[in-house]
């Protein structure tokens, strides 16, 4: 799949080539396989985004949690959703470079059963961010990991891992990784 108009060859400028970046996603037959490309086990494939948000809610809610907290930086389009499931939440700070403020979400995270981490723009969490998410999960915390703009992530450190498919191709839908068994959300 590519982005139409990507390294697009212009003669615009007095013979030289030039390129355009930007445009839609499309489909291309290039991309197509008949070997699996990804492994796809412990994956939902759902509608989108909120969609699997709206499962994540629901399987935080039938477990007790009623509250998550919230990275201080995000699209208010899960705000919305979160708020329609019916959890509450509340926010920790990012730094500058979007990576999580581990003093501050040391501050608030032990009222929280559940903490929500947003991989920006594809790129995970620093080690020592990572390290620390991993000690809340020792202590019982579950993890919500947004992929944003990530794809098909190997390695995930979320105990619900999402991503919204529109944002990497031509398809809508988004996916939920996780061990939990979500047939019943």
């Amino acid at each position: 799949m590519k982005k139409r108009a990507i390294l697009q060859k212009s003669k615009s400028f007095k013979g030289t080539d030039s390129l355009f970046v930007g445009g839609e996603f499309y489909a291309d037959d290039e991309w197509i396989s008949d070997q699996r490309t990804l492994s796809t086990e412990g994956m939902y494939f759902l509608n989108g985004g909120r969609a699997c948000l709206t499962v994540i809610a629901g399987f935080l809610m039938a477990q007790g949690t009623q509250r998550i907290l919230l990275p201080a930086y995000l699209c208010p389009t899960i705000l919305d959703t979160l708020e329609a499931c019916g959890l509450q939440y509340s926010f920790y700070r990012v730094n500058e470079d979007l990576s999580i403020d581990i003093e501050d979400l040391k501050q608030k995270a032990a009222e929280y059963q559940a903490i929500y981490f947003i991989n920006y723009f594809g790129f995970p969490q620093p080690r020592t961010v990572q390290q620390y998410l991993r000690t809340l999960q020792q202590q019982g915390k579950l993890l919500v990991e947004d992929n944003a703009q990530a794809g098909f992530m190997e390695q995930t450190l979320g105990d619900l891992t999402f991503n919204s498919m529109r944002k990497l191709c031509p398809q809508d839908g988004g996916y939920l990784r996780t061990r939990f068994d979500m047939q019943p959300f």
